[in-house]
């Protein structure tokens, strides 16, 4: 092989290495932000239940 040729072999070969670790680091940033969304989520939801707990709670004391 001719040394023109194996560069452009290697020059593909880095922007193929470059666009795989780009891809990567997309779906992985895309999957933390969804975590993060979805913890946010589950405290409101707990927050929420938690409300409804009490306040139910105080509504049965109130009745005896």
């Amino acid at each position: 092989m001719t040394y023109r040729g194996v560069m452009g072999k290697f020059i593909l070969l880095l922007l193929a290495a470059i666009v795989v670790f780009f891809i990567v680091s997309a779906v992985i940033s895309t999957v933390i932000a969804a975590l993060h969304l979805l913890f946010w989520v589950a405290v409101v939801l707990v927050v929420v239940f938690g409300a409804f707990k009490l306040s139910s709670g105080m509504r049965r004391r109130e009745q005896r």
